[in-house]
């Protein structure tokens, strides 16, 4: 380059500005301060780069200004002033606040009452409201609800906690889970499916279905030669029951008639005796298929005025409607 006594790449003094020549594509503006090219420390002030590109690991960028420039600050955290975002030593972002600090996994923040979504570890990923992990869960902001969404290795879980203080533990609970099997479960007791059919007097809920089995107990009204033996099993869907059972005698059963005369006790759920409610259904035997009606009351089973036979065996179904 002519004109220019220096060799760029290893200059140790400084080069005035008027041996660059032409050849340095003049004209060139570099700040308002002087300037050393070369291998030693330089200091540029109010400079503007275009298509820069900053390669060396000991390049550090401080201070910022109020239109949001981005800078790294002196616990070398990447911020932005104002605060659009932070991104900490650990990796995490905070978007209009900085990052509280999480303990485990890595986490993106949004806004001042905890928002987040958390990748807390492999196929663990969680959609949070107020909350962050240090370990444990903790309240981000005072006075106001937390919960989350998790999804956990094709698990899906919803999790509820009422407000707290700041910083104190959140004490999480589960409301719902559905499982990798595909089942929904609800996670507290009472809770259930909300039906708003619009011919529906009022609102339903579906809380309950079960099934199981139950062991009916010898009524007063049964006379058994030989060892009783019974079992039975029953279906609950919200409040509707329905039982099967049996009862057995080694040698024989029979059951007397006249009157209201109890079969079995002990029926798995109490009968609703409130209003119009009341259970019905049916009883026969092994022996010469006698069959007529039975009846409930509270958690017994009776006839009412009709002997049964002597069988070894006595069938019954019943249908009625729970107190629950």
């Amino acid at each position: 380059m002519a004109g220019v006594p220096y060799v760029f790449a290893s200059a140790t003094t400084s080069i005035p500005l008027s041996q660059l020549d032409a050849d340095f594509n003049t004209p060139v503006t570099i700040g308002n301060t002087s300037v050393g090219l070369g291998n030693t420390v330089t200091s540029f002030g109010n400079v503007t780069l275009v298509n820069a590109t900053l390669t060396s690991a000991n390049v550090s960028i401080s201070g910022g200004s109020a239109n949001g420039v981005v800078y790294i600050n002196s616990s070398n955290v990447a911020v932005a002033s104002p605060t659009v975002f932070a991104l900490d030593t650990n990796g995490n972002l905070g978007l209009g606040v900085t990052p509280e600090t999480w303990s485990l996994g890595k986490a993106i923040e949004v806004g001042s009452n905890g928002n987040s979504l958390w990748g807390a570890g492999s196929g663990n990923v969680l959609l949070g409201s107020n909350f962050y992990y240090n370990s444990g869960y903790k309240y981000a902001a005072s006075s106001v609800n937390a919960s989350y969404y998790q999804q956990y290795q094709g698990s899906h879980l919803w999790t509820i906690a009422t407000s707290g203080t700041a910083g104190n533990v959140v004490p999480f609970i589960t409301a719902m889970t559905l499982n990798t099997s595909g089942t929904l479960v609800f996670g507290q007791s009472g809770q259930g499916i909300q039906f708003t059919n619009s011919s529906a007097l009022t609102n339903s809920t579906l809380n309950d279905y079960e099934t199981g089995t139950w062991t009916p107990t010898q009524g007063n009204a049964v006379t058994v030669v030989g060892a009783f033996t019974s079992g039975g099993t029953y279906v609950k869907v919200g409040q509707v029951v329905t039982v099967s059972a049996r009862l057995t005698g080694a040698t024989s059963i029979t059951v007397a008639g006249g009157g209201i005369n109890y079969i079995c006790n002990n029926l798995p759920f109490a009968i609703d005796a409130t209003g119009s409610s009341y259970a019905t259904g049916s009883i026969t035997n092994n022996s010469n298929a006698v069959s007529q009606g039975v009846f409930g009351v509270t958690n017994s089973v009776y006839l009412n005025g009709t002997s049964i036979s002597s069988s070894t065996t006595i069938y019954f179904t019943l249908s009625y409607r729970a107190t629950f």
